[in-house]
């Protein structure tokens, strides 16, 4: 079941990969929204906006990673129209990402954020650091991040390192394997202008990590982690440009 969070026009649900985590009756979003931040509101159960009162279901036992999650599905300002899709996918040691996002400000800003490769901070807090240095031909940069990733509740540092090739509306990235925690990947970035001032940002990308990932549970855990952390990319993305613009 994909996620996200719905409203029928009397309440409000939301459902992620483990099923129908919360179900909020008709007026009780601010309601939802208070009570998670206050952490009063777990995943896993009901909320009556009649009576503010918490009824525990069956999923009440469901982890605290859970309800984590949650908080960025539920506190995220992503208009309903702006994240159009995405997907993360993993196969045979590889993962895919996919999004297209409808952002309403220039391409040149939307540009202009992601090629600002000393301050690829503001884009995503998980990136703790990031230069740019001089690349050969027909790369305009080489880029590095380094990154601290987090699963649960392990986490560990990341030095992700690209040759750039900038083109009007197209920003191509590939991994150098030598100096990178990944064997090999590349990202696409694509701007197609929708008039003046808005555009359909459709990103591309896939990773080969060099370091072990646990079987079994480990490559879902890194797919849930990637998703998060694109997800607070272009929700950073969209509010950075239209402030720009």
């Amino acid at each position: 079941m994909a996620e996200g969070i719905g409203f029928d026009g009397k309440r409000f649900s939301v459902t992620g990969d483990i099923g129908p985590a919360a179900l909020v009756d008709g007026g009780g979003a601010q309601l939802l929204n208070t009570s998670m931040a206050r952490g009063s509101l777990l995943p896993g159960t009901v909320v009556h906006a009649s009576t503010g009162g918490a009824l525990p279901t069956p999923g009440g036992a469901l982890r605290m990673l859970v309800l984590a999650a949650l908080l960025v599905l539920a506190c995220s300002p992503l208009r309903a129209e702006s994240l159009l899709d995405l997907d993360v996918a993993y196969a045979e040691g590889r993962y895919r990402l996919r999004a297209d996002m409808s952002i309403d400000a220039p391409a040149a800003a939307v540009r202009a954020r992601l090629t600002d490769y000393a301050n690829l901070t503001a884009l995503n807090p998980s990136i703790r650091h990031s230069s740019v240095r001089a690349a050969k031909p027909p790369f305009a940069a080489r880029v590095t991040t380094v990154i601290q990733a987090c699963m649960q509740m392990l986490c560990r540092t990341l030095r992700r390192v690209e040759d750039v090739r900038e083109m009007p509306r197209r920003l191509v990235a590939l991994i150098v394997p030598d100096d990178s925690d990944f064997s090999a990947g590349r990202t696409e970035w694509r701007l197609v202008p929708r008039g003046e001032d808005a555009v359909l940002v459709q990103y591309r990308a896939w990773l080969t990590p060099a370091f072990a990932v646990p079987p079994v549970v480990g490559p879902a855990l890194v797919r849930q982690g990637m998703e998060r952390e694109l997800r607070t990319l272009l929700r950073n993305l969209e509010r950075l440009a239209r402030a720009a613009s």
